[in-house]
């Protein structure tokens, strides 16, 4: 078929008279003459008849008037494709203006880089009567310098510059026709398979300038979101079996994985009500199995991997709801692999981060198995019976159950945040599986409390009443090979999660003394065997995990007696945490080098030796 027009345009009428009155406005002033317009009537409202509109703003334009009201849309777009006359075709919504000129400059650029699919931008957005701007419709071209590229040079990113839709686009229709392209037979999101399975088959080009203006609109499905709650997962499938087809599965699958992330997430956000809820349902029955996206591995994204994660969880929806609005005004998310002394500063500017994991365990624990329950876990009720801060409920819980690395692999974060202050508590409890192998618990009432608990609920623990000492006159008697190997776990650990250059290695010390009513006080105890053992495992940890950031120790440290969370040797004065802060602050938000956080660490430490010579010492 001959191509007679310079582009093939249809114009797909979903909401009111209003908005097609505006788009076809805005095809009337537009300079590029060659167009075959089509008007499709696809509204479930009758408005005045769509034809009216067309003959009154477009006297001296041809088009085709279609009534398709009860014709599935992957149908109607069907329609247009196969009967096209134009060199290029697009499809949009009557949501759409155009800005003057547009559709002039995007066809100039298809003919100057002899591009198959050319992607644009919007000027803006309107949602609700509030206008956003429109550079979030198609990402800036960062992936390749080149005017016109494949997504082969795109570095495995090849859904990720645009959307899966197809107002934004300009098709040769040639190119379409050459590789069999066709709309699927769903319902909802029909366009997805044939816009990407277009881009990662043909040359693509971007257009710098902005075509259009959108109102965005209730989408169909939000209506009766009942059409779309199944659709969202055959379109993924769909996909998948496409980029299968075209031997091109291995080369993007990350980025497609990342898109399906996008896409539910999206969906989720986009539906109202009870269908949220269902959804989640279908997401975690069958979606979350087939991604596998929380058993692990490295995705592009970064917040709607949160978001995702947060869906397949088994949190309650109100709960779900205020964890993605804190994703949402959140910087950059952080998870903890530690104690209070990297959770607290974190309060003093609590929109700087989100933490989305905050976890309690000690290095130690990770070189051993899990407790003889026959294969159980023990259920999370035991420990929600235990009455002491949710916090502990938690860590008890992935420490007896042996299940931290699940737990941080299901609360991605931008940053791992760590610290190894609990090494320094003394006493073990020893469990004893039924196969001989040997379990070990920090002791403490929390602890005590929920051994009670299983034994009271007929849970089978084997215990040996052991008493392990890390110290002797204050020399720590770990062999420096149980270290290593202890050591060597923690980091392969760590390195499953994150890559190094996106943990931070929070080095602490335990405060000697302590200010009260500006009186210095030594604590009663011995601190310093602590301070013994702490520095040699960070060094042995941080040899280990060359490239991460270091957040060092102050030389000057004291703590707080009226530190909020109680008096102890890790609950540091105001001054301190605020190093603390401004340090990851600078890590994250600065790209700042470890030598440039050992200066303002060598700044901090003149302010603490200030504010000790302030202080009274106690007599």
């Amino acid at each position: 078929m001959k191509n007679k027009y310079a582009l093939t345009l249809a114009v797909i009428s979903e909401s009111n008279d209003e908005n097609l009155s505006n788009c076809l406005r805005s095809i009337a002033d537009q300079e590029l003459a060659e167009i075959e317009l089509y008007v499709i009537d696809h509204r479930e409202n009758c408005g005045e008849k769509p034809e009216k509109i067309i003959k009154k703003l477009l006297p001296k334009k041809d088009f085709i008037y279609l009534n398709m009201r009860y014709t599935e849309r992957y149908a109607v777009k069907n329609y247009i494709l196969e009967r096209a006359k134009g060199e290029y075709l697009m499809i949009v919504g009557d949501d759409i203006c155009f800005l003057p000129g547009g559709l002039a400059k995007v066809y100039d650029r298809a003919k100057r880089t002899e591009a198959d699919v050319v992607t644009v931008r919007a000027a803006a957005s309107v949602f609700e009567g509030k206008e956003y701007s429109g550079k979030w419709t198609a990402a800036e071209h960062s992936f390749t310098k080149a005017p016109v590229f494949e997504a082969k040079d795109t570095g495995g990113r090849g859904f990720l510059f645009c959307h899966g839709w197809m107002g934004d686009k300009l098709f040769r229709v040639d190119f379409l026709r050459e590789k069999g392209l066709h709309f699927s037979a769903v319902r909802a999101f029909e366009s997805v398979p044939f816009v990407f399975t277009a881009i990662l088959l043909g040359k693509n080009t971007v257009c710098e300038a902005a075509l259009y203006t959108q109102e965005l609109q209730c989408i169909k499905y939000q209506k009766n979101p009942n059409i779309a709650l199944i659709d969202c997962q055959i379109v993924m499938l769909m996909l998948e079996e496409r980029l299968k087809a075209y031997g091109h599965f291995d080369a993007y699958e990350k980025a497609f994985r990342t898109w399906c992330i996008e896409f539910a997430v999206w969906f989720y956000q986009t539906i109202k009500g009870e269908e949220k809820e269902k959804f989640r349902h279908i997401l975690k029955g069958n979606i979350e199995p087939w991604l596998k996206v929380t058993e692990g591995g490295r995705y592009f994204t970064v917040k709607r991997l949160y978001k995702y994660c947060e869906l397949c969880s088994e949190d309650d929806e109100k709960t779900v709801q205020r964890k993605i609005k804190a994703y949402d005004s959140a910087k950059t998310i952080i998870s903890i692999w530690g104690c209070c002394v990297s959770r607290q500063f974190l309060n003093l500017e609590p929109d700087a981060f989100y933490v989305n994991g905050y976890m309690f365990q000690n290095p130690i624990h990770l070189t051993y198995d899990g407790l003889p329950i026959s294969k159980n876990k023990i259920p999370f009720s035991v420990f929600e019976s235990v009455k002491t801060y949710g916090i502990w409920q938690k860590s008890s819980y992935l420490n007896f159950n042996r299940n931290v690395l699940d737990y941080f692999k299901t609360h991605k974060a931008d940053y791992l945040l760590i610290d190894i202050a609990d090494i320094r508590f003394e006493r073990y409890r020893c469990v004893e599986r039924e196969d001989g192998l040997r379990s070990w618990l920090v002791d403490g009432k929390h602890v005590e409390a929920c051994l009670d608990e299983c034994l009271k609920r007929g849970i089978n623990i084997k215990i040996e009443n052991i008493t392990y000492n890390f110290f002797k006159n204050r020399e720590h008697i770990i062999s420096k090979e149980s270290w290593y190997r202890i050591v060597s776990k923690f980091v392969a650990d760590i390195k499953q999660l994150y890559d190094v250059d996106k943990v931070i290695f929070n080095r602490v010390v335990c405060s000697e003394q302590y200010a009260e009513n500006y009186v210095l006080i030594p604590f009663e105890n011995d601190i310093r065997k602590y301070n013994i053992l702490i520095p040699e495992v960070e060094e042995l940890i941080l040899n280990n995990l060359q490239g991460c950031h270091v957040i060092p120790a102050s030389k000057n440290v004291y703590a707080d007696a009226k530190h909020s969370l109680g008096l102890s040797p890790m609950h540091y004065c105001k001054t301190y945490e605020e190093y603390k802060m401004k340090a990851l602050k600078k890590i994250v938000y600065e790209h700042a080098s470890n030598a440039e956080i050992q200066t303002l660490c060598d700044e901090y430490d003149k302010k603490l030796a200030y504010e000790l010579e302030s202080l009274t010492k106690q007599e």
